[in-house]
């Protein structure tokens, strides 16, 4: 029971300590419209994988997303693997890792593709030193569904500090 309760505590926390975070949604004016990426899951979105360590990957098969879905942990029931039809989507994943307070975000943004490879553009965002956040461990991710491609994956990383005394 206890561990229900701290749950709950948390998923109301960690889903209303950054607002940012839920108005944020995708970035969708800066891919073509046949590219768009559709977000699987996301820290705070009901869906709380919980990927211990920093992470990006790329998922082209059931098989790679159902080892993924079994080497994470939730809090309470694990949810199902989401149903991708791989022969014409992949998946892209970006984790934080465990970071050592709410207030932690990653986004992948948007994603380019060239002739020669596909370049996915990912923010981590951190809170500034007058944030007020939970301490509490969590495991910032975003995994979105995009188009499926052969070509290699390569991700380029920016990082953010949000001051919150705006």
């Amino acid at each position: 029971m206890r561990l229900f309760s701290l749950s709950i505590i948390i998923f109301f926390f960690v889903g209303c300590t950054n607002q940012k975070e839920a108005d944020r949604g995708n970035n969708m004016a800066e891919t073509p419209m046949d590219k768009q990426l559709i977000t699987v899951s996301q820290h705070s979105m009901g869906q709380p994988l919980m990927i211990s360590e920093p992470t990006q990957a790329v998922i082209r098969s059931e098989d790679e997303l159902n080892r993924l879905w079994e080497n994470t942990s939730s809090l309470g029931d694990k949810a199902e693997a989401p149903e991708i039809n791989f022969n014409t989507q992949m998946l892209l994943l970006s984790a934080m890792g465990e970071m050592p307070s709410s207030g932690y975000v990653t986004t992948i943004e948007r994603f380019e593709e060239s002739d020669d490879e596909i370049v996915v553009y990912v923010l981590n965002e951190q809170p500034g030193s007058n944030c007020m956040n939970m301490t509490v461990i969590t495991t910032p991710h975003h995994l979105v569904q995009v188009p499926a491609s052969p070509k290699p994956v390569r991700f380029e990383t920016a990082s953010q500090t949000n001051e919150c005394n705006e």
